[in-house]
């Protein structure tokens, strides 16, 4: 995507998840830039072929964390398209009470994700973290480099402390109008540097309507809560976050 039309970026939505998947690639507007992430690799083909059609979407390879232990035999196919996209996302770990029982199983397949891709170096990960962020931390740390890999941390509920050691690690962190509304939100977009903050919607979850409206009004009120925060322009904060998305995948 190199698109100079682009004015927000949702790094993170799921637009496989909409009731309307067929239409819903194509009423997104132009003007903003989206990650549409997957939660299986099952859905990649269609996600990929809806995305080729759109010069405003990009397609995610993903495997989410809560499927882990309800649908493992997925895996199977993610080695089988992880060289048809840049982005790997939604990946992670999630180590809350519903799905601490299968964290094991979880760290094996996000360990043999990023060994894919230590030996694909340039891919950008959209990273799921629940309970469970020293561990991705350590993953991270472990099987993977900023040679190798961009991680961009997906409604990160971590601590500051924790924060500073993704920072460490190359990483970005995509914020959405809810995460703004928690004292935790705030004091992250706060701490961190604006060359590593990027927007999402986490689409439809963050809304109560499945209408395809709610990414843009969710976006743009993400901006405006950003632009307080920042103690910069509405319109500024906007570059900000064009600026940080054209670095990892050339949308502006």
């Amino acid at each position: 995507m190199n698109d100079k039309n682009i004015k927000l970026i949702d790094f993170h939505c799921h637009l496989d998840l909409c009731p309307e998947f067929t239409s819903a690639f194509n009423e997104i507007e132009q003007s903003i830039g989206v990650v549409a992430v997957t939660t299986t690799p099952l859905a990649w083909p269609v996600n990929r072929q809806k995305a080729q059609e759109s010069s405003n979407i990009v397609a995610a390879l993903g495997f989410h964390p809560q499927l882990v232990k309800s649908h493992k035999a997925d895996f199977g196919v993610f080695e089988k398209y992880i060289d048809q996209t840049s982005v790997i996302g939604e990946v992670g770990l999630d180590n809350s009470k519903n799905f601490k029982d299968s964290i094991n199983e979880q760290e094996e397949i996000f360990e043999t994700i990023l060994g894919f891709c230590k030996s694909r170096p340039g891919k950008i990960l959209s990273i799921h973290s629940l309970k469970a962020e020293s561990k991705v931390i350590g993953k991270l740390r472990d099987f993977s480099s900023q040679a190798t890999c961009t991680p961009v941390m997906h409604w990160f509920t971590g601590s500051m402390t924790q924060a500073k050691h993704l920072l460490d690690l190359g990483a970005y962190f995509s914020f959405n109008h809810k995460m703004l509304k928690s004292n935790k939100g705030k004091e992250l977009i706060s701490y961190l540097p604006k060359d590593r903050l990027l927007t999402e919607t986490d689409f439809p979850f963050t809304t109560n309507t499945s209408s395809i409206s709610a990414i843009y009004e969710s976006l743009t009120s993400t901006i405006t809560s950003s632009s307080y925060l920042l103690k910069i322009s509405e319109y500024d904060t906007r570059r900000v976050i064009l600026n940080n998305a054209s670095k990892l995948l050339s949308f502006v």
